[in-house]
């Protein structure tokens, strides 16, 4: 709706502008010709930022002093061991190996959509690739990749399930990042724009998601939709928790609370695995 990007209010031209990229997105990844579809992602993207730059919406690109910048060894200083961060790296590593398997799996069932997966573990290799990302990430000061289950509404919008475009788009980023005159660029896309293509792409996430529900049996459907009715509400609830109402409680309690997926996420881990413990029980009983 505008909020934030020229004012804490609702932006009415920010917002019909948005609404007519979202609509354009939708009708470019639907399009009957093959090359639109394939790259309707980078049209609304470029189109949506020069809509707003002709009516005067765009932010300008600063232009950086220099030309190349290579990255840093500890840019921010020598790492300081503080135990209270112990615990929120615990449940942030849950986190990230959650994530990573949902990602795996959300991605086989896009990718299976067209054509045949070969069957293999991946979370292993995933796993080192991850923590090696992340170690080389915190020694250079950068934001450590992460997988995310948007790939699969990616995959499923342009309908590419080949893993070239991943490569080189992450190769591109690599080599943009070196230019702060590139990164200034890109980083002048207003917010709107691509909040508005996100749009698009998340919607289809929504669908891969209630397509997941197929694949489980009738009579664990009611324990899945209870585990998720939980972690959304408690989820969602602790989003709308201000910023204040937690100050005075442990360090841990805030890093848990303060973040809704965070919470939602740990909370269907313990309600799911309490409830087939629990099943379990009832079958041993059954059996015996």
């Amino acid at each position: 709706m505008g909020i934030g990007y020229r004012g804490n209010q609702v932006d009415g031209l920010v917002f019909c502008l948005s609404i007519l990229i979202i609509i354009l997105t939708f009708m470019i990844s639907r399009s009957k010709w093959h090359y639109l579809r394939q790259f309707s992602v980078l049209f609304a993207l470029a189109g949506g930022w020069l809509l707003f730059a002709l009516l005067g919406l765009a932010k300008p690109v600063r232009i950086p002093e220099q030309i190349i910048e290579f990255p840093k060894l500890f840019p921010f200083g020598m790492p300081v061991f503080d135990s209270g961060l112990l615990v929120t790296s615990f449940f942030i590593t849950i986190l990230l190996i959650v994530n990573m398997l949902a990602s795996i799996r959300i991605v086989e069932s896009s990718v299976k959509a067209f054509g045949e997966l070969r069957e293999r573990k991946r979370a292993r290799p995933a796993g080192f690739v991850a923590a090696f990302g992340h170690l080389l990430s915190g020694l250079i000061g950068a934001i450590a990749p992460v997988p995310i289950s948007g790939a699969a509404g990616f995959i499923q919008t342009t309908k590419i399930p080949s893993r070239k475009p991943f490569f080189i788009g992450s190769l591109l980023i690599v080599l943009i990042s070196l230019f702060p005159l590139l990164m200034s660029f890109f980083s002048a896309l207003p917010s709107p724009v691509g909040l508005a293509v996100n749009f698009v792409v998340f919607s289809s996430m929504i669908g891969i998601a209630m397509s997941e529900f197929d694949q489980y049996e009738k009579e664990e459907i009611p324990r899945i939709r209870f585990v998720l009715g939980i972690a959304v509400l408690a989820g969602v609830g602790a989003m709308f928790v201000p910023q204040g109402g937690l100050k005075g409680m442990h360090p841990v309690l805030i890093s848990l609370l303060s973040n809704g997926l965070v919470l939602g996420t740990l909370i269907a881990i313990v309600v799911d695995q309490v409830l087939l413990r629990k099943k379990k029980k009832s079958d041993n009983l059954v059996s015996t």
